[in-house]
This record gives C-alpha cells, structure tokens and sequence, in this order.
C-alpha cells in the first residue's frame, strides 16, 4: 500500500508522506520493552527513503501521553488530534 501511494504521488508531482499514529497499548509497549510494534515498518520506510512523520515521539515526550486517550486501546481523544495537529504542523514548517 505504502509503495502504490508513493508511487502514485510522486508521477502527480506531490510529495507523499506517511503519517504513523500509534495506539497508547503501542506506546505502553515501548515504554515497557523499548522497542514499538510496527519498528520494522518504520525501518523498511527509512531503507527506501520514503518521508514519514511517527506520532509516537511527540506522545512519549509528554510524562502522561494516556490523557489523549479515551481509554488506553483506543484511538486518540479530542486533545490528542489537537496535540497530533500541533506537532505535525511543525513538522511541516520545519526547514
């Protein structure tokens, strides 16, 4: 899938970029065993030097990342797409 998009946006002259957002049970994991469940995803992503933003790095950056979550198997709350909206608008305007 990846490959097709990439594909596909680079003949249309966009640049594509893969945003990755993790569930707080990928972020407990790597809290507890330092490594995230998809890492061998975002490997494959840097060996074929394709742009990805990872939204777990901004979330294990805050002390209590569970507070952008309904509940810890869930999708983000509200103030975590704020927050994921915020970091990824500066990722953006980086330089």
């Amino acid at each position: 899938i990846f490959e097709k998009f990439v594909s596909n946006s680079v003949s249309k002259g966009q640049t594509p970029i893969i945003t990755i957002i993790p569930t707080c049970r990928d972020l407990e994991e790597f809290k507890r065993y330092g490594n995230l469940p998809y890492q061998v995803m975002i490997e494959e992503l840097k060996s074929k030097d394709v742009l990805f933003y990872d939204f777990s790095s901004p979330f294990l950056a805050v002390e209590d990342f569970k507070r952008y979550f309904n509940k810890c198997s869930g999708h983000p709350n509200k103030d975590g797409y704020a927050f994921m909206a915020k970091n990824f608008a500066m990722f953006l305007s980086r330089d």
